[in-house]
């Protein structure tokens, strides 16, 4: 199982023998908000309550927070304007990564050249119809636009 943002506050938590109850107290948060934080029912919360939550549980680093954190935010690519065959490709494109979310560093750039390229050949070298972003989200589609979460026909 992938590891997410909460998962990893609640596997230190744990470690560290700490009641959700006195971490969420340490916070400033109540401890229901942090259960759903670390079930994945609510987003990683404000960073705010990073450096707190740091001095609370041992081992957390700040830099796996931040990868966690970004990993989960929703993307949103607006492809609606684009012609239809840009359209599905980007579906298509969501659906691959979304099946193959874990491509090493050479893949990702690979992917993103040939994202540029095509964009551009499509668009006659002008601007490229799809923004170019890094892998950091698994995409899912729907015929206009693309964002993180379930796959819609």
């Amino acid at each position: 199982m992938k590891e997410s943002f909460g998962t990893y506050i609640r596997s230190h938590r744990l470690v560290a023998k700490l009641s959700l109850r006195k971490v969420a107290n340490r916070l400033n948060i109540t401890h229901v908000y942090l259960g759903e934080v670390e079930r994945g029912i609510k987003p990683p919360f404000n960073k705010k309550y990073w450096t707190n939550l740091i001095n609370v549980i041992p081992d957390i680093e700040i830099d796996v927070l931040e990868r966690l954190s970004a990993s989960e935010k929703p993307v949103l690519i607006n492809v609606s304007r684009a012609p239809r065959v840009v359209q599905r490709l980007a579906c298509a494109l969501a659906r691959w990564i979304d099946e193959h979310s874990i491509l090493d560093e050479s893949e990702d750039k690979d992917l993103l050249r040939l994202m540029e390229e095509l964009t551009n050949k499509l668009n006659n070298g002008a601007a490229p119809l799809l923004p170019v972003t890094t892998k950091e989200n698994a995409w899912t589609s729907s015929p206009s636009t693309l964002s993180r979460g379930t796959i819609r026909p």
